[in-house]
């Protein structure tokens, strides 16, 4: 019913492009979605040259569970931080010295619920994550963007990472959206030295 309702309102106008993303995710998850196309081509006995079950994403929620399923990438489970700091289990995926991490799995949208305020939010946790995954051996990073509930720059990211930054009265912090004007100055040779 949900998903009539919204076509209608798509078709009379109501619903805007924003509001849908969360209920087209909430319907197609990543490996769902695909499973039904081979069932949709032509039995031939062979493989059809129209048809091929790949997940896709756009970046944000269920993008490292694209490469998992895909390319049988492995499944690294690490605790980070939340957008609002608090600790939580989150994933990327590693394909050789690769890893495939989402801003979403750390910083995403559905993780703050109605605590909607990317003033307050931080992309410390996808930081530790890049750092977790460099500590592990990766020499390429892939950074899915999408679905982020933030608006720090990525300033908490750079700071898990090493990077320091400083305010007019020389004591260092780590930035978020609504500080983001207090930096005076910035270190990165910590950052260097681990990346």
């Amino acid at each position: 019913a949900g998903v009539h309702d919204a076509c209608r309102r798509v078709r009379q106008g109501e619903l805007l492009a924003r509001e849908l993303r969360p209920l087209v995710q909430a319907v197609l998850r990543v490996a769902v979605a695909a499973q039904p196309l081979p069932d949709a081509a032509p039995q031939t006995g062979h493989a059809h040259p129209l048809f091929s079950r790949q997940p896709v994403a756009d970046g944000g929620e269920g993008t490292a569970e694209c490469f998992i399923s895909a390319l049988g990438a492995e499944k690294v489970n690490v605790t980070a931080s939340g957008p609002y700091g608090e600790k939580i289990t989150a994933f990327y995926a590693r394909f050789g010295d690769t890893a495939i991490i989402e801003m979403a799995a750390a910083a995403g949208l559905p993780m703050v619920g109605k605590r909607k305020n990317p003033e307050k939010t931080t992309t410390f946790g996808v930081g530790e994550m890049i750092a977790d995954a460099v500590k592990c051996g990766a020499k390429r990073i892939l950074l899915g963007l999408g679905g982020s509930c933030t608006n720090d720059g990525g300033c908490g990211c750079c700071a898990a990472l090493g990077v320091q930054f400083f305010d007019e009265d020389g004591k260092s912090f780590v930035p978020i959206g609504e500080t983001l004007s207090k930096i005076k100055k910035i270190d990165v040779k910590k950052a260097e030295k681990l990346l």
